[in-house]
Parts: structure tokens; sequence; C-alpha cells
């Protein structure tokens, strides 16, 4: 179930990445330290998918990190949402009649325009805001550790094979000293 879970947070995210790329990558008029701001939430986002990635392919989460990846998660969700609303109002101008008529439409239309784009700058500092909450909490309660700790490469054991076959050996000729003579077969030497 966790990895459902984290499946579909690196889903949401990995749209959410290709959005702020474009947005970097296309010439969209923005305001003033616009371009930055997209450029740190980009940054910080991708950090965030490579652990989502990592948690994705853990089969279990402890409490603490399936809250941190749910939170992170739902950020996204906002973050999208106002990423669209930013593209959306970016890429519509709309179309003003000419004259008297048209230069005053087109005068409220940036009033409009900039309160909008004010709107949406202030909730991507909140965006952002949140998004450096997110990695506070993340170094905070060692999320990194939890996930490093969990990931290591495990070999399975078979649990009827705990003793190596030195003690396999040992316990073999103790009860059966009559098998001494095929330990040759079991370790390959003479003893």
């Amino acid at each position: 179930m966790d990895g459902i879970m984290a499946s579909a947070a690196t889903g949401v995210m990995g749209s959410l990445l290709a959005k702020l790329a474009e947005l970097l990558r296309e010439d969209y008029q923005m305001q003033k330290g616009m371009r930055h701001q997209i450029a740190f939430l980009k940054d910080e986002l991708s950090s965030m998918n490579a652990l989502l990635e990592r948690l994705a392919d853990m089969e279990v989460l402890d409490p603490q990190t399936r809250e941190w990846r749910n939170q992170v998660r739902e950020m996204t969700y906002d973050i999208e949402d106002c990423v669209d609303d930013y593209m959306h109002q970016l890429r519509n101008e709309p179309q003003r009649p000419s004259g008297v008529m048209g230069f005053f439409l087109g005068y409220v239309q940036k009033v409009k325009e900039l309160v909008s784009r004010r709107e949406i700058s202030g909730q991507i500092q909140e965006l952002r805001d949140r998004i450096v909450e997110a990695g506070h909490r993340r170094k905070r309660y060692k999320i990194d550790d939890v996930v490093n700790s969990t990931s290591i490469d495990v070999v399975p054991v078979d649990v009827g094979c705990q003793h190596s076959m030195q003690n396999w050996e040992a316990l073999l000729v103790s009860v059966f000293p009559q098998m001494r003579s095929s330990s040759y077969l079991v370790t390959g030497s003479r003893g």
C-alpha cells in the first residue's frame, strides 16, 4: 500500500516538474524574480522527488516517513494547481477592440493582470515557504536516515541454514564421531 501511495506521489511530481521546466524554458513574460522562484521550486521538488522514488521502492514505511510523504504529495497538488493557473494566465492574452474603447479595456485588463500576477506571486511565495518547511522537517526527523537504513541491500537468509558450515561440521562430528570422514564431502577438507 505504501508503495502505491509513493508511486502516486512521484507521478504527480513528475507532471509538475515537467510544467516547471516548461515555464523556465519558454519565453514567458514573468514578473521580476518569478523565474528565480520557479527555478527554486523545480530544484527543491526534484530533490524531494528523488526521495519519493526511493520511498516507492520500500515495502513498509514508518508513520513519520509516511506522513512526510503524504504532506509532500498534498503540497505537490497545491503547487500544480497554482502553476496551472499561472501558465493559463501567461498563455491567454485577451483580444482587445481597437480605438478608444480598446485603450480603456486594455488598461483595465492590464490592471487586472497585474493584480492577478501579484496574487499568484504571493501564492508561489507561500508554496515556496511550505517547501522549505518540508525540507527542514525532512532533516529534523532524519527521514533520509530512515530511508538509507532500510534500503541497504539485504541478502535473504535461509532460516534452515543459519549456522556456518563450520558449525554444522562441528555439530555432526561431536554427535556422530564415525561421520568425521564424511566431513570431507561437506567442507572439501580432510579433518
